[in-house]
């Protein structure tokens, strides 16, 4: 039987566990990632965050509300441009507030972050950016796991 925990509970086990060269698998919460990630479904494998950062890594980081899951869209001299796959808006952060990177999810099999075919659907879907709201509520309602529950 699996259980729920806040992040914020299991925050110091992650970065202790990521400081000392293992890494953690968590499930997703939230749908600011969504199609990539499905809210509940979609487990990820965090490892050490890294520089130098690429565009379209997914990475976690302290925001003042909390720990966000969301994508590199731009790399700037003194901060990251990030954005979930399923927002408008972009996030301003500094490079010192990620603390994990993505290296791998499942949501039905495995997919390594950076696996070319991965990487090409996601570059795709943000050419598409000015259709997003058509194309998601088509995916919502064609993909049974993106259906609240």
């Amino acid at each position: 039987m699996k259980k729920t925990v806040s992040f914020e509970a299991i925050e110091p086990l992650i970065i202790e566990k990521l400081n000392h060269g293992s890494t953690a698998e968590l499930t997703v919460k939230g749908s600011s990632m969504y199609p990539f990630y499905v809210d509940g479904l979609t487990s990820v494998v965090l490892g050490k965050a890294k520089a130098p950062y690429k565009k379209n890594q997914v990475v976690f980081y302290h925001t003042s509300i909390g720990v966000v899951m969301h994508r590199i869209r731009k790399i700037e001299k003194d901060h990251l441009v990030t954005c979930g796959d399923s927002l408008k808006e972009f996030e301003h952060i500094e490079v010192d507030s990620i603390f994990a990177l993505v290296l791998s999810h499942k949501t039905k099999k495995w997919t390594k972050e950076t696996k070319r075919s991965y990487l090409f659907r996601v570059r795709l879907w943000y050419l598409l950016k000015p259709f997003r709201r058509i194309l998601l509520g088509i995916i919502r309602r064609v993909d049974s796991r993106g259906k609240k529950r």
